[in-house]
């Protein structure tokens, strides 16, 4: 829904894929609004920053891991950062809270992977 609600508006399209997810996984709360709030904040980027036109998210079981990349295919950002700029850092932050390890990739656009021992 959130990305429906920041993407759709600004017409930028996104696909949400899907693999090897136990639906049925109760996942501790913490965790869950973490993953959330990492996953929030890098779309907020995407409409805010990326002059993107698509975004592909994927959540995947990789064995005993649990990956979540969110890419788009925007242009690297040549502006200074300016305001409080702390959006980064706090999914770094939110990242290690949880036991997980987080990558900003810039290629065609940025990737922001996170990566963590499944529960």
């Amino acid at each position: 829904e959130h990305a429906n609600d920041v993407l759709a508006p600004l017409n930028i399209q996104y696909q949400v894929q899907l693999k090897n997810l136990d639906l049925k996984m109760g996942v501790p709360i913490q965790i869950r609004q973490d993953l959330f709030f990492i996953f929030k904040e890098a779309i907020n980027n995407v409409a805010k920053h990326a002059q993107a036109n698509a975004v592909n998210v994927r959540l995947a079981q990789q064995g005993r891991f649990f990956e979540m990349d969110i890419a788009d295919d925007g242009k690297p950002s040549n502006e200074k950062k300016s305001g409080s700029g702390n959006g980064m850092q706090n999914m770094k932050m939110r990242a290690e809270r949880i036991g997980g390890e987080i990558s900003f990739v810039q290629n065609d656009g940025l990737t922001v992977a996170l990566r963590m021992k499944r529960l």
